[in-house]
């Protein structure tokens, strides 16, 4: 059985306090006990090894013995189109498992869901992340334009989902620094967005033969270059 994992702020030697919720996940999901081996990590590559030393129904302390620092993943953007209802949820806790360092939500013109805040966002991340049993977790910024995204002039290699793309193989050669993939919503972008976004720098990258919802293909532009 695996040795299950938690989120807390902050990962130190010695006692480690665990929230409400965590501890509630751990007495009643879990249904662990103390004395019983955990893993804390604070999304930021820091993870504590330790014991269970004293468990409640909204108080947790874990004893940390050692402490370990996972090397930071290379570094990856999705900035995305927001899907439509729980959609959107699948898309980060997805992003989160396969290895995504920021997520970025967009608005377009022909976006059909804004508004979204990150709070939610960043929660389904945790989760996915304890499942995946990933230190570090992506960054989720606060919802933006596309406009305003291009304008920041970010040093990266820039793709833009696009059916008439390149095949990854042919682009590959240009995937050097941070990789930024822009996923446009199911109505696709206007001609001046798209402009907008090639006077940016970025490659028409295509994700392969059919026309993909939102979150497939941001999953599928993550995986593609993430292990490119």
């Amino acid at each position: 059985m695996s040795v299950p994992w938690f989120f807390t702020d902050r990962v130190n030697l010695g006692a480690v306090h665990l929230s409400a919720a965590e501890a509630r996940h751990a007495a009643a999901a879990k249904r662990l006990n103390a004395g019983d081996a955990v893993t804390l990590f604070d999304g930021r590559g820091v993870i504590g090894i330790g014991k269970i030393s004293a468990l409640g129904k909204r108080d947790a302390v874990v004893e940390i013995a050692r402490l370990e620092t996972a090397p930071p993943p290379r570094p990856l953007t999705i900035a995305t189109a927001i899907p439509k209802g729980k959609r959107w949820q699948m898309l980060v806790e997805k992003l989160t498992e396969i290895g995504a360092t920021k997520i970025v939500p967009l608005k377009f013109a022909r976006s059909v869901v804004a508004g979204v805040e990150s709070t939610a966002a960043e929660r389904w991340s945790v989760e996915a992340g304890k499942q995946a049993r990933r230190a570090w977790l992506p960054v989720i910024e606060p919802e933006t334009t596309l406009a305003k995204f291009l304008a920041t002039g970010k040093d990266a290699d820039l793709f833009l989902a696009d059916p008439q793309g390149e095949k990854l193989g042919d682009a590959a050669a240009r995937i050097a620094r941070e990789k930024i993939c822009l996923i446009g919503p199911e109505g696709g972008l206007t001609p001046e967005e798209v402009a907008a976004c090639v006077a940016a720098g970025a490659k028409l990258l295509q994700l392969g033969d059919y026309i993909l919802r939102v979150e497939t293909a941001a999953i599928v532009a993550a995986v593609m270059l993430i292990h490119r």
